[in-house]
């Protein structure tokens, strides 16, 4: 391309194919680019100089170029930039059926894994297969497990937490994952139930209160709550405590109340007032009281 053909093409996606001299109308691979086509293609030859780089379309390259070829290059569409993606599958899609393409996705850069012929593959070609001796000793001093005991304790980063809820979110179980979830779930459940039977550690008390102090809960979210069977359960069981530990007040006249609270509501006094009435043995409303304590009522009970 000539400078004022270049200046005129910029902000521009070219979608290029390569092919083997020998058949050059099988096209073999499809990208995208925005340099020279001759400097891409220079890349791409130079590139399978590069042996820790692995995949379909360098072998092929260095298949050729062992053989004393070198790949052609042409042009199958120029579009604008923001295009490039939609373009670049398109012309994947309709070459894919005509011949071996190398490529290992889709275009547009998504992932390789994302085919499921290419997981297929992947999956069948790892499938029972062992690391050497080297392979293993070379991975065990590669800092992959430090790295990812790091990563792990270091935690997930808000975006990225972000992403997977909006990778999983809506989408159902397969059938397989299903079965999977059904056959463990009573195990799940059991673990749980152990779990919640032995309580937080201290260490872990701790962190949920840091991470909750000072966090006021929204009014649907009291709500919700508050409308929960566990907490209408919780209620319920603090109503039957207290009602076990009221005990009832009897005064000198023979009047008798449930309870202290019940005694000052119905004295029109401060429960200030009639506590400190019955610590000193002072009259409250003309009446000396005294609380009886449960033994005391069962005794008076049985004497009656």
């Amino acid at each position: 391309m000539t400078t004022r053909t270049t200046s005129l093409l910029q902000g521009c996606g070219f979608i290029y194919a390569l092919a083997d001299p020998l058949a050059p109308m099988e096209v073999r691979y499809v990208g995208k680019t925005s340099k020279e086509l001759h400097v891409r293609l220079a890349e791409h030859i130079t590139e399978r100089l590069r042996l820790r780089h692995q995949n379909h379309r360098l072998h092929w390259i260095r298949k050729i170029c062992g053989e004393g070829r070198s790949p052609i290059i042409w042009l199958l569409e120029v579009c604008p930039e923001s295009e490039w993606k939609e373009r670049e599958q398109f012309w994947i899609a309709f070459f894919r059926p005509l011949g071996q393409l190398t490529n290992s996705t889709d275009g547009g850069d998504c992932a390789p894994s994302s085919r499921p012929d290419v997981r297929a593959k992947i999956s069948a070609a790892k499938r029972g297969k062992k690391m050497s001796p080297a392979a293993y000793a070379a991975w065990k001093t590669s800092g992959h497990t430090e790295r990812t005991v790091a990563r792990n304790k270091r935690g997930w980063t808000p975006q990225m937490r972000s992403k997977m809820v909006a990778t999983v979110k809506g989408r159902p179980m397969t059938p397989a994952q299903r079965a999977a979830f059904d056959a463990r779930k009573d195990e799940f459940v059991a673990r749980t139930i152990e779990r919640n039977k032995r309580g937080l550690s201290p260490a872990s008390r701790a962190k949920v209160a840091a991470s909750l102090r000072g966090r006021k809960a929204s009014p649907e979210t009291v709500a919700k709550v508050k409308a929960s069977a566990g907490f209408q359960a919780a209620q319920q069981k603090l109503r039957a405590s207290n009602e076990r530990r009221k005990r009832p007040v009897v005064g000198d006249d023979g009047r008798r109340f449930e309870s202290v609270r019940d005694a000052c509501r119905k004295l029109d006094v401060s429960e200030f007032q009639f506590r400190e009435a019955l610590r000193h043995r002072w009259r409250c409303r003309g009446v000396r009281w005294t609380v009886l304590e449960p033994s005391t009522e069962s005794e008076s009970l049985c004497s009656a």
